[in-house]
């Protein structure tokens, strides 16, 4: 995709009928089948693009961060080897000052085209007018046009893009739903406080984790990457041992399981349509792949 231009979220709309409700439930897409979905996407847009007179290259899906490294501590670090070995890991992996990204090539196109080009082409793959719109919880919305390259790959791949769109962008994020309901929970709350007591005595006076990495951010601004580096590891690994100490897996563990269920059913009928509607597509992508 073009990253200076791409709205990654940009869908289209249409009055499909939806799919039958499945008699059982529905398994998430594997890898494999949400890299076939993928790819499809990038087939339809390329061929949309192509009609109105414009490249497209299609463009990869990026490979799963699987490493070790990349592992992801919603809470609080909580792994005192794991902090020893890699510090935050990959979440500090890139830092300010570093060489800017070699342009990807539907972004080099772009910047060959003329201004004016440049603005066509921006209108044509992601659409202008026409929203699509989900409200999330605390206020949020996401929202997107439903018009553009973009939006007719994913009518063509989903069929029913209002339904789709509302899907995917609740399912995705039932896991940050849960995370945030526990961060509320007055035991959660407690077990931070608790936390902080730990890590002060430590000689760091700050009240959460997200104070502590803000304060690591501004000591190491001048130092050098070892300097940098070492200053890192200290400090998660204090993150560590007092998450250790206080039993915060246990705590955050007990309070998921609790929250989660009530978090699901209050969307399950968007992790349901997601689901429905991912499956469907998967034999029109792999025609798609199969029969450019």
């Amino acid at each position: 995709m073009v990253a200076a231009i791409l709205l990654p979220g940009a869908v289209g709309c249409a009055n499909g009928s939806a799919p039958a409700e499945p008699v059982g439930p529905v398994q998430p897409l594997s890898a494999a089948e949400q890299e076939l979905l993928a790819r499809g996407e990038e087939r339809l847009v390329r061929h949309c693009m192509s009609r109105q007179g414009f490249v497209y290259h299609e463009v990869a899906p990026l490979p799963a961060e699987n490493g070790e490294e990349h592992r992801v501590f919603p809470y609080v670090v909580d792994d005192v080897s794991w902090a020893r070995k890699y510090g935050y890991g990959a979440v500090r992996s890139a830092q300010p000052g570093g060489q800017p990204p070699v342009p990807g090539p539907n972004e080099a196109y772009v910047n060959s085209l003329p201004p004016e080009r440049q603005r066509v082409y921006t209108v044509t793959l992601q659409g202008q007018g026409g929203q699509l719109s989900v409200p999330l919880p605390h206020g949020a919305r996401i929202s997107a046009s439903d018009r553009g390259c973009l939006a007719e790959a994913r009518r063509s791949l989903y069929g029913d893009l209002p339904r789709w769109f509302r899907a995917k962008n609740i399912a995705q994020r039932v896991a940050k739903f849960v995370q945030d309901e526990v961060r509320a929970d007055a035991r959660y709350q407690q077990a931070v406080r608790d936390w902080a007591a730990c890590i002060r005595r430590s000689g760091r006076d700050v009240a959460d984790p997200k104070q502590l990495h803000k304060e690591l951010a501004h000591r190491t601004r001048q130092l050098d990457k070892v300097a940098a580096k070492s200053l890192e590891v200290e400090t998660a690994v204090a993150e560590a041992t007092c998450a250790t100490s206080i039993g915060m897996t246990a705590i955050v563990g007990e309070l998921e399981r609790e929250h989660e269920p009530a978090v699901r059913a209050t969307y399950q009928r968007e992790l349901t349509d997601f689901a429905t509607l991912n499956q469907a597509a998967l034999p029109r992508a792999q025609e798609l792949l199969t029969h450019p």
